[in-house]
């Protein structure tokens, strides 16, 4: 139905993963892709040294592949059960169980002046089996919004502050 990119799930102290957060009918699946990302940044540098690139050229290139962490033509062509096979560790939250979905924007202020800006955002979901946090350094909102599908399925759960 719709994927959620490039967002940040704390799971330890020291760990964080990049997710992709698969939306179903029946659940939100939400996928750890540093694999996916390792394999893609991989092949990243692999194509930019058969272009004779250069460090920076490289760097360049796998870095997009980092920022932009969107598997979804990946993820479109599997089931969700082929997802949670291929990831086990995906957090499996059943949409009957979603009491809230809501993506805030948090603005830090900081430096001596209060010179420096940063916007991030927080998708929160408050389900009946726990709360989940996520961190998106750019706006999901928008691919909310934009699929129709996900705006059904999420119903009046969805809240933007």
């Amino acid at each position: 139905m719709g994927v959620i990119t490039v967002l940040e799930h704390q799971r330890s102290f020291l760990k964080t993963d990049l997710v992709n957060m698969v939306v179903t009918p029946s659940q939100l699946l939400c996928v750890p892709v540093n694999k996916l990302v390792k394999a893609g940044v991989e092949q990243a540098d692999a194509d930019a040294r058969a272009q004779n690139k250069g460090f920076f050229g490289r760097y360049k290139d796998k870095m997009n592949v980092v920022w932009a962490s969107n598997f979804s033509p990946h993820f479109f062509s599997m089931t969700p059960e082929d997802i949670v096979q291929e990831t086990p560790e995906t957090i499996q939250i059943p949409i009957n169980a979603v009491q809230e979905f809501t993506i805030k924007k948090i603005v830090t202020v900081s430096g001596e002046d209060d010179e420096w800006t940063t916007e991030s955002w927080n998708v929160l979901i408050r389900a009946k089996n726990g709360s989940y946090t996520f961190l998106s350094r750019a706006d999901p909102s928008g691919q909310v919004e934009s699929n129709p599908s996900i705006i059904a399925v999420l119903g009046n759960t969805f809240h933007k502050l």
